[in-house]
């Protein structure tokens, strides 16, 4: 009875783990695009897009190195993912109350909240993979993430342009274009937090692997398969990311690209 049970539970997580998917991605269409436009909208120099850009990185890459450990303290994957993403879906609230809260230092605050909500949503990452990796059967985790990925993708696409025609509706009227994007990310990633908080967490799965330092691990990057895959997505995204945090200023400041076009 108690297989059954988990079996249920299992269907049941992969279903919400879908909706959560959605609604994260919701969120991105949302948001991904318009930070930097936002930026530009309170005056950031050319500079400062590039530090927008630099420092929420760099920060969740490094505070991800602590998630392992975070997640023991909480006592559990779930116990770490669900305030991790709770926090990051309230720092949308700040963000879109920059313009009315801080007439000075408006692009530095934007810096510290986007740094903030990256931190937070990056923390939940590793506890997230690992859950998922012991809910889903390998023997179905192409398919399932496939269909996901195709629903996130579609659902992204649809909310980013939906983002760039409010914006354009509301050209005129300050900030109250991306305060409502904003809000609308701040509450689909909210209901991020509920279908988490449904899915069932799986006994941690044994690892009888030897665990290794840090580094370990650096030392011998270039001598194994992951490794060398590692080095060459770090060399891809250190390529990629010279330009493009630029594209979006180039476009709407450079080639005076109205909203929707951008979209």
């Amino acid at each position: 009875m108690r297989f059954f049970n988990a079996k249920q539970k299992v269907r049941t997580s992969l279903k919400l783990s879908v909706l959560d998917g959605i609604t994260f991605s919701a969120m991105a269409g949302l948001t991904a695009n318009y930070v930097t436009p936002f930026a530009l909208a309170l005056k950031a120099t050319t500079q400062q897009i590039g530090l927008l850009a630099s420092v929420p990185s760099l920060t969740m890459a490094v505070s991800q190195l602590a998630a392992h450990n975070l997640s023991e303290r909480a006592g559990s994957r779930k116990g770490l993912i669900l305030p991790m993403v709770l926090l990051h879906a309230l720092m949308w609230g700040p963000i879109l109350l920059i313009p009315y809260l801080f007439s000075a230092g408006s692009v530095y605050w934007l810096i510290v909240f986007v740094t903030l909500g990256g931190v937070f949503g990056s923390l939940a990452g590793p506890a997230w993979g690992s859950m998922m990796a012991d809910l889903v059967p390998i023997e179905m985790r192409g398919r399932f993430f496939s269909f996901r990925g195709q629903l996130m993708g579609l659902v992204t696409l649809g909310f980013s342009l939906i983002a760039g025609v409010i914006l354009q509706h509301y050209t005129n009227s300050g900030f109250t274009g991306f305060a409502i994007i904003f809000g609308g990310a701040l509450l689909f990633r909210l209901l991020s937090v509920y279908f988490l908080n449904g899915m069932y967490e799986p006994p941690v799965a044994d690892n009888t692997e030897e665990s290794r330092s840090l580094l370990y691990i650096f030392r011998h990057l270039a001598s194994s398969n992951l490794g060398r895959f590692t080095l060459y997505v770090a060399l891809i995204n250190f390529a990629t990311v010279i330009a493009g945090p630029f594209f979006g200023v180039y476009m709407l400041r450079d080639l005076k690209f109205s909203y929707t076009t951008y979209a």
